[in-house]
């Protein structure tokens, strides 16, 4: 009865992670959304990117971290899928379709990763789960192309992209995080992908266009240290 009890209770903090990190997450395509009424989809990445990256430096160094050297292939992949290319991707998307209607789309993304963590990870999702999220990524076309009058938009074409980017970011995380902290994962890819944010943040600021109000920074700031970071520690 009470190793039942600790997997119950295991499971129930699972789940009540994941719903945190779905929150901080639904909110990310609305606040870029926002945020590109300012900045371009290559500063808003790279910037979130820098911004998540310095948060995770101090906090692996304030604990003594020291870098899995043996892991680094394995965290780099992520951290290029997940860093840079989900919210390159899905800031483009926003360009030219709603947030709303990114966030339907982003609805494959539980049946992508079950096909990554299937592939990768060996993982075997029961019968009951594939038909669910075959019938829900089944809804997700059904709604793209009743809001698109019946043609794939371009828009959408970059949320699948995303949506790969990210499902293979997750399963990849989903692996490190078996052999070291859930938290550490994140914070070591965002590391190991920092001289490229750093970079890339400079020269994708345009001095002459930036903001001076408090508002569009703060939509940037949001998505560097919510949906870049604190959301992963949850998810």
């Amino acid at each position: 009865m009470p190793i039942q009890t600790t997997k119950q209770n295991s499971m129930a903090v699972g789940y009540g992670l994941g719903l945190i990190g779905i929150i901080i997450f639904g909110s990310t395509l609305p606040v870029t959304k926002l945020a590109l009424n300012d900045f371009t989809p290559a500063f808003i990445t790279f910037a979130r990117g820098a911004i998540a990256q310095i948060a995770a430096i101090c906090l692996l160094l304030a604990l003594g971290r020291k870098f899995p050297k043996a892991h680094w292939a394995a965290i780099l992949a992520g951290g290029i899928a997940t860093v840079f290319g989900f919210p390159l991707l899905m800031a483009i998307a926003l360009k030219t379709v709603p947030s709303s209607h990114g966030g339907v789309v982003l609805g494959v993304l539980p049946l992508m990763t079950a096909v990554f963590a299937t592939v990768f990870a060996g993982e075997r999702p029961p019968k009951l789960f594939w038909v669910c999220a075959i019938i829900g990524a089944a809804l997700v076309i059904a709604f793209s192309l009743g809001d698109s009058a019946m043609h794939i938009e371009t828009g959408d074409l970059w949320l699948l992209a995303a949506a790969l980017s990210a499902s293979f970011g997750y399963v990849i995380f989903g692996r490190l995080a078996k052999v070291m902290p859930a938290w550490e994962t994140i914070s070591c890819a965002l590391v190991i992908t920092a001289p490229v944010s750093f970079v890339a943040t400079y020269l994708t600021f345009d001095v002459g266009k930036a903001p001076i109000t408090f508002t569009p920074w703060f939509h940037v700031v949001f998505l560097g240290l919510f949906s870049q970071y604190i959301g992963f520690f949850a998810w």
